[in-house]
């Protein structure tokens, strides 16, 4: 079943036409509830949805009992805002984190950006 929206926000009209735009995909072997879920799953494996405040990740840290969490994260999310943010975590490789790392750092801190690069190799 698809939750096509709360009316009067929908109007019947509206409704009766996603309603037939959905039998239409379950006639052509389709699943839209399937497909719906699996967008709001996508949408929630992005990096910036995974260190939202009050997210997840950092309910975990809080379970750990790690210290400073709240400059750990706020690090984390001025450091990597932009692409890095919206990209999904699985695709992130290490080499992401070190260019978002030391992408608005001086010209001359090359060779800790190599260094970085080189400890980071072994990460997948």
């Amino acid at each position: 079943m698809i939750r096509i929206g709360p009316w009067p926000a929908v109007t019947l009209t509206a409704a009766r036409k996603a309603a037939n735009g959905y039998a239409g995909d379950v006639a052509r072997d389709k699943d839209p509830a399937k497909e719906k879920q699996e967008a709001r799953c996508k949408a929630k494996a992005t990096l910036g949805a995974l260190l939202a405040q009050d997210a997840e990740y950092e309910r975990n840290l809080k379970r750990h009992r790690v210290v400073n969490i709240k400059v750990i994260l706020s690090g984390l999310r001025r450091g990597l805002e932009g692409s890095l943010m919206s990209k999904d975590v699985p695709e992130i490789t290490h080499e992401n984190f070190v260019d978002a790392i030391y992408r608005d750092r001086e010209p001359g801190q090359a060779r800790n950006r190599r260094r970085s690069t080189q400890v980071c190799s072994h990460l997948p």
